[in-house]
């Protein structure tokens, strides 16, 4: 039987086209119970989030490690984007759900870190939130093996 997860996408670009198509795949996948919109405007029939424009890549890490689990408390979420999303949900396996994370690691050199850094992913909660770590600054990222 298919654990059903939540499905989430931080998405705050002013074309809403896309993030259409993408959410409209994600509602094929069987195992999907739900599916939350981070973003400036809600698409209808999904819980929504509003959260302020996206203008770097630090400011999605720091709602996708900092922010995301305050709402969506759930054990995995598979978190999906307008360029990224389940073409073939059929090929879901609940195996996937024994990994933190299933995505393309990244090295950033310039904060001298690896972190998620993919369009379509499963995040457990071990991932997300209080694992994540902080600079200096007060920035936030999370360390990937890899």
């Amino acid at each position: 039987m298919t654990q059903p997860i939540v499905a989430a996408v931080i998405d705050t670009y002013p074309s809403r086209q896309f993030l259409r198509l993408a959410t409209r795949m994600v509602e094929a996948c069987p195992f999907v119970s739900d599916i939350c919109i981070f973003g400036t405007e809600p698409l209808q029939n999904h819980s929504f989030v509003r959260i302020d424009p996206i203008n770097s890549m630090q400011d999605y890490n720091l709602h996708m490690l900092v922010h995301l689990h305050q709402h969506i408390p759930d054990k995995h979420v598979l978190i999906f984007q307008w360029d990224g999303f389940p073409l073939q949900p059929q090929q879901w396996n609940n195996d996937f759900l024994k990994f933190d994370y299933i995505g393309a690691p990244h090295h950033s050199q310039e904060y001298g870190c690896d972190f998620c850094n993919d369009p379509l992913k499963t995040c457990t909660g071990h991932t997300m939130g209080e694992n994540s770590h902080e600079y200096d600054d007060g920035r936030r990222y999370q360390e990937v093996d890899g």
